[in-house]
């Protein structure tokens, strides 16, 4: 879970987040994300949210702000595997405005699951790994 929130560290980790930084620290901090979309005509996506840490079972997101219109799921969730093993599941269903026709945003569709989910639990694995 220390990893989850040490948000700076999500830069070191998080392939595409270019700014990490926790904007209100607390029992449920509050954070800024940039990521790098790495899409022509989308650009960075910040993102405003709240941390909501349930020790030892897992870290929620709510959105506050920016670019994302609708996140939720349950964030990432951790169930003991015994011994120091721990299985991570990470689920978030975000929509975002992106000015574009429906039909032109379908082919954003996979690179973002693959920036926000497939990737970040890839990079994961390896930090706690390491």
């Amino acid at each position: 879970m220390a990893i989850l929130l040490d948000v700076p560290a999500y830069r070191e980790w998080w392939p595409g987040v270019t700014e990490a930084a926790i904007t209100k620290p607390g029992e449920q901090p509050e954070i800024r994300l940039v990521f790098d979309s790495h899409a022509p005509g989308i650009g960075a996506i910040d993102l405003l949210a709240r941390l909501e840490p349930h020790p030892s079972s897992s870290v929620g997101v709510v959105l506050l702000g920016g670019r994302l219109k609708k996140l939720d799921g349950p964030g990432w969730t951790l169930a003991d595997q015994g011994g120091e093993a721990c299985r991570v599941r990470y689920e978030l269903h975000a929509e975002m405005d992106t000015g574009m026709p429906g039909f032109m945003e379908k082919p954003f569709a996979e690179p973002a699951k693959r920036f926000l989910v497939t990737e970040p639990v890839e990079a994961l694995k390896r930090r706690a790994e390491s």
